[in-house]
């Protein structure tokens, strides 16, 4: 399956049961992995500040994309992030995606795992 409108399109719309009216050919999505940040990161000349890493955006800041999903794994847990334009998409419709996300999630690790 291939997409001329990238891959963040072909995720949301082939890979999920959620119908999404919103997602139109001009929506743009955009993945971001930031990386692994534990203890097999620190070395003597990086390590994890203590303090608060504060807004990750600036509020003044236009969205570029429709939706950006953000990711990273911290200490051994996977984190992500939605953010979202309220003028393209409904709360409830990114509820229903996240859900869809955290289902899928679930059982791509019940099958890595063994645990089926």
């Amino acid at each position: 399956m291939k997409s001329k409108k990238g891959t963040g399109y072909s995720i949301l719309k082939y890979c999920t049961k959620v119908k999404l009216p919103e997602l139109k050919k001009s929506s743009i999505v955009n993945f971001n992995y930031l990386g692994r940040f534990d203890h097999e990161t620190k070395n003597d000349i990086y390590t994890t500040a203590k303090e608060s890493k504060g807004l990750q955006i600036d509020p003044a800041n236009k969205m570029l994309s429709s939706l950006n999903v953000t990711g990273s794994i911290y200490h051994g847990i996977l984190r992500m992030s939605i953010m979202y334009s309220r003028n393209k998409f409904s709360q409830k419709t990114v509820q229903r995606l996240l859900k869809e996300y955290m289902d899928n999630l679930r059982g791509i690790i019940r099958h890595c795992s063994g645990k089926m």
